[in-house]
């Protein structure tokens, strides 16, 4: 019996924020909506760069959205064919704990505040500007 290829749980993890950069539907750094992901607006540029890089990085969300709300998170992501592993929702707490759980190499974010709170970790912080 053969056993599944897990040679891809080996590559480096990246992780990228939800709103501002995957998700395009924000003012300031807020969504313009938490429950409809039909009317979200893709950052295309975002969405190529995550496909790149899955070639060779396992690619994950960790976002400062509630537990409730993943359901259209995971939605939005099936709608685009968005290559992530998993999304993990910090409740709006600080995202350090789990990106560090999660074993993150680096993570991108608009928020420059997260940039703040993961200096010295060891993850490299991708500010996005969209």
């Amino acid at each position: 019996m053969n056993s599944p290829d897990k040679s891809h749980l080996t590559r480096p993890v990246l992780s990228f924020d939800f709103d501002g950069v995957i998700n395009c539907s924000v003012v300031d750094t807020e969504p313009t909506s938490f429950i409809n992901p039909e009317s979200w607006i893709l950052f295309s540029d975002m969405i190529e760069h995550i496909r790149v890089m899955s070639d060779t990085h396992r690619c994950v969300v960790v976002t400062a959205r509630d537990n409730w709300n993943r359901a259209e998170l995971l939605r939005f992501i099936e709608i685009h064919d968005i290559p992530v592993e998993d999304v993990f929702c910090t409740d709006d707490g600080p995202k350090l704990p789990m990106l560090l759980k999660v074993g993150a190499v680096a993570h991108y974010d608009d928020r420059l505040s997260v940039g703040e709170e993961i200096k010295g970790s060891g993850i490299d912080f991708w500010h996005v500007n969209t």
